[in-house]
């Protein structure tokens, strides 16, 4: 399981029972898992960033127990691109893509048969069923304007051989040349070179009980019956600590992981 963006909503405690939920299935079909995790801080407004939001995550943690974990700030790229681009932030294609493909490469030898990639503020309409697959079909949740959804989707070892590697790695050097008028996002070009399918909804939280998804048309907001539950938790998780005090308690929280903190240098 591969999970990387930024932590935004990872630790709302609604969202930590659907990851709950969602590894303690899997786990009971038979599935072995391994998590690696990769985190890109927004030093603005991230919910983490709190007593409330550092002790959620910790319950996260203790349930995935990651092979590999990291936090940054920024990716050593990003300086070029915001001034070749002149935005404030860089094209988000090379900003996504190459977290995951920075959590392939962490894998390393293992043999896993299946890779299977969720965004932190990500959230399922249904249970996930991963016991049937086609070894040549890349899987992604619906979008109704896109070939598929890099907001969640998993594929073989062999899609990673066939897909990832000899099309997907390579695109990282030339995509953000892209004139960044139309900045692109990942699902209009991933998914345009593989054979896919959606499968199953989504929704991106973005903030408390707001989620949206692009299942029937852009944007729609997706209600999700008895989900919103903690209102005293979310009331915590506004109440930020200072920056140093909060990178000093993230960072020994992250040793017993063996997590690295590359927060004061660009990776």
């Amino acid at each position: 399981m591969l999970i990387c963006g930024e932590p935004r909503g990872i630790v709302f405690k609604e969202q930590i029972q659907f990851f709950t939920s969602l590894y303690n299935s899997l786990v009971k079909d038979g599935h072995i898992l391994d998590t690696y995790c990769m985190f890109k801080l927004n030093p603005t407004n991230d919910y983490i960033q709190s007593e409330e939001g550092l002790q959620n995550f910790n319950v996260l943690l203790d349930l995935f127990k990651p092979k590999y974990l990291e936090f940054f700030y920024e990716f050593k790229e990003d300086q070029w691109l915001r001034t070749k681009f002149k935005q404030i932030y860089p094209p988000c294609y090379f900003s996504q893509i190459k977290m995951i493909d920075n959590l392939i490469n962490q894998c390393g030898s293992i043999d896993y048969d299946l890779f299977l990639r969720i965004r932190p503020d990500c959230i399922l309409n249904q249970p996930l069923n991963l016991n049937s697959i086609d070894s040549e079909t890349v899987y992604t949740s619906i979008k109704c304007d896109a070939p598929g959804n890099d907001q969640f989707f998993y594929f073989s070892k062999e899609m990673l051989q066939k897909w990832w590697i000899p099309i997907i790695r390579p695109s990282l050097n030339y995509i953000y040349d892209l004139d960044s008028s139309s900045s692109l996002c990942p699902e209009y070009f991933i998914f345009n070179h593989c054979q896919r399918k959606q499968i199953i909804g989504s929704g991106l939280i973005r903030d408390y009980n707001s989620i949206t998804s692009w299942i029937d048309y852009p944007r729609k907001p997706m209600i999700l019956d008895n989900f919103w539950s903690n209102e005293q938790s979310y009331a915590k998780l506004k109440i930020r600590m200072d920056k140093r005090i909060f990178l000093t308690i993230l960072k020994h929280m992250i040793t017993k992981y063996n997590g690295i903190m590359h927060t004061d240098i660009p990776v």
